[in-house]
């Protein structure tokens, strides 16, 4: 099997939609929604999981407000152009979404977000919540906000953000080119790469040539956002969304676009990334009951099993697992913090929120977070 053939495994897809898709003249183009929405429809009834990632907010506040032309804007003005578009943006994904009889949920992030673990966490639960009650996650980077991330193609590296955020297992980014372009100023020689294993200095050169019409701020930014996506073994593909019907085409296998493949084996390799990206901040000891459970059972950690604490770590960082031996058998994302570890340990999941005050999850390290040192 190939590696297009295996893009009809990925369940969890991340879809960055670009401006040029949904915004004309500066007005939000529902006709457009409407077929994203009855798609995403389609692909959710095949057990497909959706995040999209959406740009045009600012676009869309300009022509609302009566501004100057975008590029003539302050920060401040595009701060609130972007906050006037937003809402148009979310009332037509909102209203076009709900008519397929699915709920719609905004989420604004910005890089900070992203690098802060609570905040983190806290994202990443909400994602996941969403979804699991059959909503569509509608994400924008947060403009009204931001200040140096408001740029031409930013929302590419976001897509990537939000892949690793959610552990997808496909980003998928439409914009108004068809993939990646090898010589892409000469006609008769420019010649569209199927598939990109490693992004090197000659694809950089390329994405950046000058007078080039994917050019600086365009692809440069799309390359970022693949080398995002294949550190943490999620493939992306870059391909043209005049036609929302091409993600079937993806997921069909179709030699569409370009594909960026991770460099690992596997495509939806997230194993691989946690045992080579993740950065250890502490280690759990746990009881041969829960060493047992996780290494030949599939289990998940439980506060229950935990035996001692060691670190100064906060929920969302990278743990390592031990047994009584102190040899580190698996590593993991904690759900909490070691001080909160320290006061629910040996105890039941039922007793964390009457503990602590609150619950984040049963698990302190859910399965799905967790690898195993064996797996390599």
């Amino acid at each position: 099997m190939n590696n297009r053939q295996s893009l009809s495994k990925c369940k969890r897809l991340v879809i960055k939609i670009g401006s040029s898709q949904i915004i004309k003249d500066g007005s939000v183009r529902i006709d457009k929604i409407k077929d994203l929405a009855r798609l995403t429809s389609e692909l959710m009834k095949n057990g497909r999981e959706i995040i999209i990632v959406t740009s045009g907010a600012v676009g869309a506040g300009i022509s609302k407000a009566n501004l100057q032309v975008k590029k003539t804007l302050s920060i401040p003005y595009k701060q609130a152009a972007a906050a006037i578009g937003q809402t148009s943006i979310m009332q037509a994904y909102a209203a076009e979404f709900s008519k397929n009889k699915i709920h719609t949920g905004q989420i604004l992030l910005t890089k900070q977000v992203m690098e802060n673990r609570e905040t983190f966490i806290n994202a990443k639960n909400t994602f996941n919540t969403l979804i699991k009650i059959g909503a569509v996650p509608i994400v924008n980077e947060n403009d009204t906000v931001a200040v140096d991330e408001l740029k031409v193609g930013d929302n590419d590296k976001m897509a990537a953000m939000v892949s690793q955020l959610t552990e997808a297992d496909l980003l998928i980014i439409l914009s108004d080119i068809d993939g990646f372009y090898r010589d892409y100023k000469n006609i008769e020689k420019r010649e569209l790469i199927s598939t990109v294993s490693e992004i090197n200095e000659e694809l950089k050169e390329m994405a950046g040539s000058e007078n080039s019409h994917i050019s600086t701020g365009g692809m440069i930014t799309k390359l970022e956002a693949a080398g995002l996506a294949m550190t943490a073994g999620i493939p992306m593909v870059l391909a043209n969304g005049t036609d929302f019907k091409i993600i079937t085409d993806i997921l069909n296998g179709n030699d569409i676009g370009t594909l960026f493949v991770p460099k690992d084996s596997s495509l939806t390799n997230k194993k691989y990334w946690l045992m080579h990206h993740l950065q250890i901040r502490g280690t759990v000891t746990l009881d041969d009951g829960a060493v047992e459970a996780i290494k030949n059972n599939g289990k998940s950690l439980l506060p229950k099993g935990i035996v001692e604490v060691s670190g100064n770590f906060h929920s969302g960082e990278g743990i390592e697992l031990t047994g009584k031996d102190n040899e580190v058998f698996a590593i993991g994302i904690t759900n909490y913090g070691s001080s909160e570890i320290e006061k629910i340990k040996r105890q039941n999941s039922k007793d964390i929120e009457e503990i602590l005050g609150y619950k984040y999850f049963d698990e302190v390290v859910h399965r799905d977070n967790l690898v195993l040192k064996d797996d390599k």
